[in-house]
């Protein structure tokens, strides 16, 4: 008979800080300020076997370059306003605009999705 696994597993590798905040309902820091480039990084290697590598590449480029651009380091700096100033500050036409903004949005999503952000606030966009 084999052994089940997973319903009843308590993680003890917990530290008592990080523990006493998820009881009150809070994010630990490291959850709280995540480097974009890191959240970067992180997307692109859990998507890696079903982007293209022209995609990987263009996620790449298009989203170290919002952040240099922007001066951007954490991803809780990131609003609607630096969104906008990004775009406005481009020199292209409209359908490059839209196409890095989706990219931009697809990204954040994911970024939501893993937790690293706690509130949706492109979609309003």
């Amino acid at each position: 008979m084999t052994k089940k696994s997973g319903l009843f597993d308590v993680d003890f590798s917990l530290t008592t800080k990080e523990l006493t905040a998820s009881i009150k309902g809070e994010k630990s820091t490291a959850a709280r300020y995540k480097l974009f480039s890191e959240a970067v990084r992180t997307i692109i290697s859990q998507e890696v076997s079903g982007y293209r590598l022209r995609t990987i590449k263009d996620y790449d480029t298009v989203l170290m370059n919002f952040s240099r651009s922007t001066g951007v380091t954490y991803l809780e700096k990131i609003t609607v306003d630096t969104i906008y100033s990004r775009l406005d500050s481009m020199h292209v036409v409209n359908q490059t605009k839209l196409t890095r903004l989706k990219v931009l949005k697809s990204f954040l999503g994911k970024c939501f999705t893993n937790g690293w952000l706690s509130l949706n606030f492109w979609q309003l966009m």
